[in-house]
């Protein structure tokens, strides 16, 4: 069971690679909080579903909010996971 944290991930796309950010290698890490909050920047629709896919399967009870596009949140979060980052 998820404790009281929560988590912001933010995805920016690399310009320079066509690769698909996908979720299958941090599922492990969602169960750890309450509430998980996806930014996807710089991805069509089309990619964050495809993205997403695997989460809608997985065995989590966790909150899952998936911006698309930059999101700005005022909350506290526990950890902040970037992905993607150029640079």
């Amino acid at each position: 069971m998820s404790s009281d944290k929560m988590l912001q991930i933010i995805v920016k796309k690399k310009s320079s690679s066509g690769d698909l950010c996908k979720f299958d290698n941090i599922i492990s890490l969602f169960t750890k909080y309450r509430r998980v909050v996806v930014s996807m920047q710089g991805f069509e629709r089309r990619e964050i579903l495809e993205a997403i896919r695997p989460l809608t399967t997985a065995n989590i009870s966790t909150t899952l909010i998936v911006y698309n596009g930059r999101y700005e949140g005022s909350e506290d979060y526990d950890e902040k996971l970037v992905i993607g980052q150029d640079g």
